[in-house]
């Protein structure tokens, strides 16, 4: 009778930790309290912002998810985004690009829509396929082999804008110091440093 209660113990205690293996769940490995050095345009005012490493349960595919408050709307702010290159630089530190995912479905429903709309309007210069950015570049020198301290292990920049030309796009650039975050399910073998 006692195993009986440990083991329903054991087996509560691991739902609670998310320890249940979830296909599909983008699962926290770490993150970090960005520190905001730079911003312009709608990001002048930005004072933090939080970015999360996730890997996905089932494919291993690594993303970014980053949160912050809009200082206009002074809304909470959830992007994921999906990391589109990794490549190291000349000292050995990561860079990860990452951008928004991109669903043909959606992109093809939004074209037919603002195609409709510019019919009707008379507008010719929407672009759907020049529509909404949002890009993020972090430079992990966790791996950095020069000899030169960098204060914080990620510096990353962050670009949203609308359009072709990038002029009037919000950026801001900022640096923190990751943590690990701990689920039961981690495998720190699927991060790659």
């Amino acid at each position: 009778m006692k195993n009986l209660f440990i083991g329903l113990f054991v087996l509560v205690s691991g739902w609670d930790a998310q320890a249940v293996y979830q296909e599909g769940w983008d699962r926290p490995v770490e993150q970090a309290q960005l520190k905001i050095t730079h911003g312009i345009n709608g990001f002048a005012d930005l004072d933090e912002a939080k970015l999360t490493h996730t890997v996905q349960d089932g494919s291993g595919i690594t993303k970014f998810t980053i949160e912050y408050l809009d200082p206009e709307s002074e809304k909470m702010v959830s992007k994921k985004l999906e990391i589109t290159h990794v490549e190291k630089n000349d000292c050995g530190s990561t860079v990860y690009s990452a951008q928004l995912p991109i669903d043909i479905r959606e992109s093809y429903q939004e074209f037919k829509g603002l195609l409709a709309m510019t019919k009707d309007s008379g507008l010719r210069n929407s672009d759907p396929v020049n529509g909404a950015r949002f890009n993020l570049t972090l430079i992990d020198h966790r791996t950095r082999i020069c000899e030169d301290h960098r204060a914080y292990a990620w510096e990353v920049s962050v670009r949203e804008g609308y359009g072709w030309c990038g002029t009037m796009d919000s950026v801001f650039e900022a640096v923190g110091n990751p943590e690990p975050v701990y689920t039961i399910m981690m495998d720190p073998a699927a991060i790659d440093y």
